[in-house]
C-alpha cells in the first residue's frame, strides 16, 4: 500500500512539473517547447507581408502557449 501511495505522490508531482511556466528571454508559457514554436512561428511570420510580421509572429506564438511578459 505504501508504493502504491508513493507511486501517485510521485504522478502527481510529475504532472504538476509538465504544467510549470518558465521565462525565456521575455516571453512566458507553457506550451510547446520555445525553441520549437520560437522556430515554428519565424517561419510562418516570414509568410505574410512585413508590416504584419510581426504581429502575425505573436500570434502564432500565443496559440503554441506563449505570450510577451
Amino acid at each position: 500500500m505504501r508504493k502504491l501511495g508513493l507511486a501517485c505522490g510521485l504522478a502527481g508531482l510529475t504532472l504538476l512539473g509538465a504544467c510549470a511556466t518558465t521565462d525565456e528571454g521575455g516571453w512566458t508559457g507553457a506550451g510547446e517547447p520555445f525553441g520549437q514554436a520560437e522556430t515554428t512561428c519565424r517561419q510562418e511570420a516570414q509568410r505574410a507581408p512585413a508590416s504584419a510580421q510581426k504581429g502575425a509572429f505573436e500570434e502564432c506564438m500565443a496559440r503554441a502557449g506563449w505570450r510577451r511578459l
